[in-house]
């Protein structure tokens, strides 16, 4: 029997290029097309589609639009999204989430025609689907680098999700928030989602780490499948782990210390404490790259490649929050930031005073900066690379495989000898067991 493609784009030309790739290859699907969102739920809700294939970037209603309609109205139909911010490792990393299939732009006509033939043939055979969820489209914000407010409303509850160049900074459900609250609407079946303008400066909250959370939703359903289902009635909260896993989270006597950001922090020379964990992000942190360093074992470096097999590593965050700790207590007032970020999309996973602009731009120079050293065919980047900067400040950025590590530091309040032959080289050690 014939299954039916809809394709989804506001570009005619490129809907028709489209359309004649996947016509050279099976012959076993029809694919239908539409110039609008609104003309793809009229052929959505009037007759059955295997597969949507959508791009994010329209006028008028977006594909964020059509996602949400999907989740609400036809949650068993599976889909791929096209987008200009995409990487094969991240494409990679959603499909382990399970909650997320997307090709990057500029598209190949094979991998589109093998990403919907996959889809089609999983169909086919019976197999669980990677239907658009809760996660994937929080995700899919996340790589669009959106900035909105997105509503969520089901039977249970309503729920507000703030994000800022695609980073989630605050989350409401019902009487919940923060980690809680997201935990909760991911469980929510077939909400009804619409994505507005962010009219209004997100709450001050515990920092939102949107693939931590992500991982460790993903770790209790798990679990959940393991032990069989809890309903909600019945009291489930989440894991306790989730409780406690980053560092960011302020303890109720570090609550008044929250609110100082990176700026006022770095002037502060009297605070014996340091940066309180948790600071407010300062969206606007500008670092001057300058030089790189330090020597590497081989057992060292094989440790910093980023993993090219298909398994999902899922960090140990209890020890990485302790390393973050032990960190913290070492450094004291020298350590004005740190965070440990994905290599796959520069998100943070724990952080002391989050700066994920700084954690996203750093992770594309590290990119940057690994693939020159390679094509100058000069030796591969050490254990870590360092950066001098104005005003006392350090930057120092860790390559841990799967993920990196980035300090900031005050020269006048740390030994730079005891900094890079000491302190750097436990921690690499400590954070490599962490996330291992």
């Amino acid at each position: 029997m014939n299954r039916t493609v809809l394709l989804v784009d506001d570009n005619e030309d490129l809907v028709e290029t489209l359309c004649e790739g996947l016509a050279m290859g099976s012959r076993d699907y029809e694919v239908l097309t539409a110039l609008s969102v609104d003309a793809a739920t009229a052929i959505l809700d009037e007759r059955a589609v295997d597969l949507v294939i959508t791009d994010v970037k329209m006028p008028g209603k977006t594909g964020f639009d059509l996602l949400a309609h999907l989740i609400q109205h036809h949650p068993g139909v599976p889909s791929i999204v096209m987008t200009g911010f995409g990487t094969p490792d991240m494409e990679r990393r959603a499909r382990e989430l399970g909650s997320l299939r997307f090709l990057a732009k500029p598209l190949e006509i094979a991998h589109l025609q093998s990403e919907v033939e996959s889809v089609l043939a999983s169909a086919a055979a019976g197999a669980l689907l990677e239907v658009i969820s809760q996660a994937g489209f929080f995700q899919l914000l996340s790589l669009e680098r959106s900035t909105c407010l997105v509503t969520l409303t089901s039977d249970q509850a309503t729920s507000e999700l703030a994000f800022v160049e695609g980073v989630l900074c605050e989350a409401k459900a019902g009487g919940l928030t923060g980690r809680d609250a997201v935990f909760e609407v991911l469980g929510w079946k077939a909400p009804r989602i619409s994505v507005n303008p962010l009219r209004r400066k997100p709450s001050p909250s515990e920092d939102l780490h949107l693939q931590t959370l992500l991982l460790e939703a993903a770790r209790q359903e798990d679990e959940r499948g393991r032990d069989g289902p809890t309903s909600a009635a019945e009291g489930a909260e989440p894991a306790p782990a989730a409780k406690d896993q980053r560092t960011t989270r302020p303890s109720a006597e570090a609550a008044e210390g929250t609110q100082t950001t990176m700026e006022e922090a770095t002037k502060s020379e009297n605070e014996e404490g340091g940066v309180s964990a948790g600071g407010q992000r300062s969206w606007e942190s500008d670092f001057s790259p300058d030089r790189a360093g330090g020597p590497q074992s081989p057992k060292d470096a094989e440790k910093s490649q980023p993993r090219t097999d298909k398994e999902s590593v899922m960090p140990d965050m209890a020890k990485v929050n302790q390393v973050l700790t032990g960190l913290q207590e070492e450094l004291g007032a020298g350590l004005l930031a740190t965070s440990v970020f994905s290599v796959a999309d520069g998100q943070a996973i724990a952080a002391i005073n989050d700066q994920p602009k700084a954690s996203a731009l750093f992770n594309q120079l590290t990119d940057y900066l690994v693939k020159a050293l390679k094509q100058s065919e000069f030796p591969a980047l050490g254990r870590y690379y360092f950066m001098e900067l104005q005003n006392a400040r350090m930057v120092l950025v860790v390559p841990l495989g799967d993920f990196r590590q980035g300090l900031m530091c005050d020269t006048t309040k740390v030994q730079l000898g005891m900094l890079l032959n000491i302190t750097i080289p436990t921690l690499i050690e400590d954070m490599n067991q962490a996330l291992a």
